[in-house]
């Protein structure tokens, strides 16, 4: 038995051997075969990508060195890769404003003895990053000892918060509570990252959120179908953007079961519309429903709308463009409601039609209004992506409406330093 465990040995010795001398020699080959642009390249491209996934994306920065090898062996080999210069140094400063702040973090909270819960947690994070970024320091070595009893127990208190944060965000469906909630779990889900990239706890997380919002919009999209079934359009579409808005929380792109729903809906309720004579707002809802999917079925009922409305009397349509301003005001749409102003009223000559149609416009100026209002609290909240959102608005309609074009433009400023930002 024990020759035979013996020969079994061997026999792994010698195949690992051969195994090495096999990656060896195509080692040799790839090297003696491959032009120093090509080998530039290849190491360009491993640096680029930790650059890029790993300290950009994951904040990694055990990588730095080795992304600053890889760029630097790359300009030796290739000089002709002068981007990699770039690269170095961005890199470079990015470890040197790294460790300096570090080191000063350290350094200010050792002395600290009543640190809150964040010092604390800034403290572990600074010792972790300063050794992560291989820094040479006595002080280090020593705080690095002494805080490894502090380190689980900030890690503890981290899990445990996204824990709690988390149960708040799955028993909410609605969408701006939730908003605020993942705002909360993603911060907390982010600390743990850096302190610990392999927590469980991250992934759970993940799932529990996917989870969550899934059910609610499968949900969502049962209640719709049901609505439009019972004719109860306007409900149903307040449904399909509150699905939307809770999809969004997660995902880029619109769900294909609200995408499916949602055309449904606009069909619908544009067909009913037309067979109630409301022309002007089943043409805006067909419209809406050629957006999502521009079928032959939406083609056909567009084309017949437009030549009923040919045979009819303009005039006699005032109610029903009226009803089409209103229903993009009730969406809070002011754009689409002050272009059906400006298309419709040079078509209208009564004068009690114009003055019904110009009459909207002090509705549409009081969304703006809103709007205005509302950005420049969430840019005093630091909410900057939605507050982008607001003014945005507010400046399609008119850019010169109060200091809406200046808070756009440093709400815009304000996103890209924090894109850019480490």
């Amino acid at each position: 038995m024990k020759r035979q465990i013996i020969h079994l040995i061997i026999l792994g010795v010698i195949l690992n051997i051969l195994q090495s001398c096999a990656s060896l020699r195509a080692d040799i080959f790839l090297y003696q075969n491959t032009s120093k642009e090509d080998k530039a390249q290849l190491l360009y491209n491993e640096g680029l990508r930790l650059y890029q996934e790993e300290l950009i994306k994951k904040k990694n920065l055990k990588i730095v060195d080795n992304a600053i090898l890889y760029f630097s062996d790359a300009y030796l080999l290739y000089p002709g890769l002068l981007k990699d210069g770039d690269y170095i140094n961005t890199i470079t400063n990015i470890k040197i404003e790294q460790t300096t702040k570090c080191l000063k973090n350290i350094q200010e909270l050792y002395k600290k003895d009543d640190k809150s819960d964040y010092e604390e947690f800034l403290y572990v994070l600074s010792i972790k990053q300063a050794s992560d970024l291989k820094v040479k320091d006595k002080f280090l070595e020593i705080v690095k000892k002494e805080s490894k009893g502090l380190f689980e127990s900030v890690k503890s208190k981290t899990e445990e918060r996204l824990k709690l944060e988390l149960n708040t965000f799955i028993v909410s469906d609605d969408p701006n509570e939730m908003s605020q909630y993942i705002k909360s779990v993603n911060q907390t889900q982010n600390e743990l990252f850096q302190l610990d990239p392999d927590s469980r706890y991250i992934e759970e997380c993940t799932k529990k959120i996917e989870g969550h919002i899934n059910d609610l919009t499968d949900k969502n999209v049962t209640v719709i179908q049901n609505l439009i079934n019972e004719k109860r359009f306007v409900e149903a579409e307040k449904i399909v953007r509150r699905a939307e808005a809770i999809n969004s929380l997660l995902y880029s792109e619109t769900n294909s079961n609200i995408n499916r729903v949602k055309y449904d809906l606009f069909v619908t309720w544009a067909k009913d519309l037309y067979k109630n004579g409301k022309l002007q707002l089943s043409k805006n809802i067909a419209v809406l429903a050629r957006d999502i999917d521009n079928s032959q079925d939406v083609q056909l009922l567009i084309s017949q709308i437009d030549k009923t409305k040919n045979i009819k009397d303009f005039e006699s349509t005032i109610n029903d463009v009226i009803d089409s301003i209103d229903y993009f005001i009730q969406k809070g749409d002011p754009i689409s409601a002050i272009s059906q102003v400006n298309t419709n009223l040079p078509k209208f000559k009564l004068k009690n039609n114009t003055e019904r149609i110009r009459g909207k416009i002090g509705e549409i100026e009081s969304i703006i209004e809103r709007l205005y209002n509302d950005g420049i609290r969430f840019y005093n909240e630091e909410d900057y992506e939605t507050a982008y959102i607001k003014f945005k608005t507010v400046i399609s309609y008119n850019n010169e409406y109060k200091d809406s074009q200046a808070y756009f433009d440093r709400t815009e400023n304000k996103l890209k330093v924090l894109k850019n930002t480490f």
